[in-house]
């Protein structure tokens, strides 16, 4: 059987994956946490409907095209990882909000704009999380500045709706032990928090949080401050 594959090729276990899916899911569900997988990792609309089954509340992506993808078969809702950037960029994005639930995401106050912008030129509105740097110093606004980008896009950016901050504590896949990763986790989870509590005294909102970090799973699990999961 083998001997008739054409390479490249990937083979899956279909039983160690789906004991894999329901372990995950069941953890999250556990903790009270809501799980949006990434789907950058497989790219495959058969895994994404597994993942539904086995009860994701959403899906996380990574490019504009797996989020279209995803949203014409009805896997929805998404949202996207990564703030973009450039008017066709953007004004893509706007126009696929008109397929279903597609949260955007936002990291500076020229990418905010650039949005709103894209998004009042095709008539449209979009929910979107504002991506908070808690140390990967790759992409999200710092801490001190979160406040600051929340009330323009309050105020000034009619198209935006804020519903919610998110993270990437991507730097834990350099960490040299547990001990590292479990504060990592923490320190993750407690920024996202300490600001969401801040945001939602200072403007009267209620705001999710979300975090996506595989190795940091098992210890975001427990954290009382974020509501989204979003593995890889």
């Amino acid at each position: 059987m083998f001997e008739d594959l054409q390479t490249p090729a990937y083979l899956l276990d279909m039983d160690i994956l789906r004991r894999n899916l329901s372990r995950v899911q069941h953890l999250t569900a556990q903790a009270g946490k809501a799980l949006w997988p990434m789907t950058k990792t497989h790219k495959s609309l058969a895994l994404a409907r597994l993942q539904r089954e086995a009860g994701a509340a959403g899906f996380l992506c990574g490019t504009p095209d797996e989020a279209e993808a995803l949203l014409k078969s009805g896997l929805e809702p998404v949202m996207l990882a990564y703030p973009a950037m450039g008017r066709a960029n953007l004004m893509r994005l706007a126009r696929l909000t008109r397929l279903g639930r597609l949260i955007l995401s936002v990291d500076s106050p020229e990418n905010a704009r650039a949005l709103n912008e894209a998004l009042l030129a095709q008539g449209q509105r979009a929910e979107v999380l504002m991506i908070l740097d808690t140390g990967i110093h790759r992409l999200g606004v710092s801490p001190d500045q979160a406040e600051a980008l929340a009330r323009d896009m309050l105020c000034h950016m009619k198209a935006l709706k804020l519903i919610g901050l998110a993270s990437h504590p991507g730097h834990a896949y350099s960490a040299p032990n547990e001990e590292a990763l479990r504060r990592i986790a923490q320190q993750d989870g407690d920024l996202l928090d300490g600001l969401r509590q801040r945001l939602n005294q200072a403007f009267s909102l209620n705001l999710l949080t979300a975090s996506g970090c595989t190795p940091c799973l098992r210890f975001s699990l427990n954290h009382p401050g974020i509501d989204i999961l979003r593995p890889g």
